[in-house]
C-alpha cells in the first residue's frame, strides 16, 4: 500500500508512506514499511495483535540518513541514522505509545550546535564587573547569550544510546572539552506527546584566580516540539560569582585605600618629625650660639677684672716705691687702745650705807 498520509490518531501523522499490510482475525501486521514522522524518515515493521480491550505492539523501526538541520533547526545539525525495538500495550494508540518499552542507538556524522559558541563562558568570565553592567539574571543572560551567538559549537561524529521507558526515550549523556569549558549533554523525547527535552551543563575548566565562590557555570535547555524547540539558560550561578567577584573588588579597593591612608598617616608623622626635628635643631643652634656669647662676655669680664686687679697692683707697688714714704713694712705699729680703770668694789651692805 502507498499513501501520501496515513493518519494514525490525532497527533501522529505519517507522510509519504509505504507499506504491506498483512491482517488476521486479531492480528495485524505492517511489512517493509517506510515513511515521515515528523521530519524523519522511517522505516521497519510493526506486529499488532488484540487481546480482548487491549492491543499489543511490537516494532522495529529504523532511521534511515536524515538532515537534522531541516528537523531540529534550533537545535542541532548534522546527518542521523538509528534504529530500535519496542514493545507496548494499550485501549488505545495513544495508551500503546505511552507504554513502550525498548532500546536503539542513533549515530550522527558532523554533529553540531547552532548558535552555541564553545568560548562563550571563558570570554563571559573574563570580563570584569564593572564591564557588564547590572549584575542580575536579565543582563548576565543577554551578556551570555550575546556571546553564544558567536558560533556553533562542532561535537564530530556522535555515537548515543537510547533506552525507552513509559514511552519517553532517554539518551545517553555525552560529553565535550572545548573552547576551555567542559560540556555535558543530556536528553529524552516523548514519543507520545513529541516533544522533547533536551540539557547542556557548561561549566570552567580553569577557575580565573579573580573568581570567588562556585565553578563558572550555566545551563541550557532545549523543550518544545522538535520544529520549535525553545531555548532557556539558567545563569544563577554565574550571577552569584559575579556579586561575589565584585564584593571582593570592593574589598580589595577598601584595603587599598586603607594602606594608602596608613601610608600617608606615615608620611605625614614623618614629615611632622622632620620638621620638629629641624626646629628643635634650629632652637639648639640658637641656645649654643647664645651660651657660645654669654662665655666670650664672661671671659671678656673676667679679662677686664684680672687687668684691673693687675693695674691696681702695679699702682700700689709704685706708690710704695716713692721716696720719703716708707714702704708698708716699716711702719709704727699701732698703738693699743687706751685701759679705762674700774670703779672701786663696794662692801657695804645697801641699807648701811648713807
Amino acid at each position: 500500500m502507498e499513501t501520501g498520509t496515513a493518519q494514525l490518531d490525532e497527533t501522529l501523522r505519517l507522510s509519504d508512506a509505504r507499506f504491506v499490510l498483512r491482517f488476521d482475525e486479531g492480528a495485524a501486521s505492517l511489512e517493509y514499511a517506510s515513511g515521515v514522522l515528523n521530519g524523519l524518515r522511517l522505516s521497519g515493521e510493526a506486529f499488532l495483535k488484540r487481546a480482548g480491550a487491549t492491543a499489543y505492539l511490537s516494532t522495529r523501526l529504523k532511521l534511515d540518513e536524515t538532515d537534522l538541520g531541516k528537523v531540529w533547526p534550533q537545535g542541532l545539525s548534522g546527518r542521523a541514522r538509528g534504529e530500535a525495538q519496542a514493545s507496548g500495550s494499550g485501549t488505545s494508540i495513544a495508551k500503546i505509545v505511552q507504554s513502550l518499552a525498548g532500546s536503539g542507538t542513533v549515530n550522527i556524522a558532523g554533529a553540531a550546535i547552532p548558535a552555541f559558541a564553545p568560548q562563550a563562558l571563558a570570554r563571559l568570565v573574563a570580563t570584569p564587573p564593572e564591564q557588564i553592567g547590572a549584575i542580575d539574571t536579565a543582563n548576565v543572560t543577554r551578556r551570555l547569550e550575546g556571546e553564544l551567538q558567536r558560533g556553533p559549537m562542532p561535537l564530530g561524529d556522535v555515537g548515543l544510546q537510547l533506552v525507552v521507558i513509559d514511552g519517553v526515550a532517554r539518551f545517553s549523556p555525552l560529553g565535550r572539552s572545548l573552547g576551555g569549558s567542559k560540556h555535558e549533554f543530556s536528553g529524552q523525547y516523548d514519543l507520545g506527546a513529541l516533544l522533547g527535552d533536551m540539557r547542556a551543563l557548561t561549566s570552567l575548566i580553569d577557575l580565573p584566580s579573580t573568581w570567588k565562590g562556585a565553578s563558572p557555570q550555566f545551563s541550557t535547555q532545549w523543550r518544545g516540539p522538535t520544529e520549535a524547540m525553545k531555548r532557556a539558560l539558567s545563569v544563577d550561578v554565574l550571577v552569584n560569582g559575579y556579586l561575589a567577584w565584585a564584593l571582593q573588588r570592593e574589598i580589595e579597593k577598601a584595603e587599598v585605600q586603607d594602606q594608602d591612608m596608613r601610608e600617608r598617616a606615615f608620611f605625614n608623622r614623618r614629615y611632622k618629625a622632620a620638621q620638629w626635628m629641624k626646629l628643635r635643631a634650629e632652637e639648639i643652634a640658637i641656645f649654643e650660639k647664645q651660651a657660645a656669647e654669654e662665655a666670650a662676655r664672661a671671659e671678656k669680664a673676667r679679662i677686664a677684672e684680672e687687668e684691673r686687679l693687675r693695674l691696681a697692683e702695679d699702682m700700689l707697688k709704685r706708690q710704695n716705691q716713692s721716696p720719703g714714704v716708707p714702704p708698708a713694712s716699716e711702719a709704727a705699729p699701732p698703738r693699743p687702745p687706751a685701759v679705762i680703770p674700774a670703779p672701786p668694789i663696794s662692801l657695804t651692805p645697801p641699807a648701811a650705807r648713807p
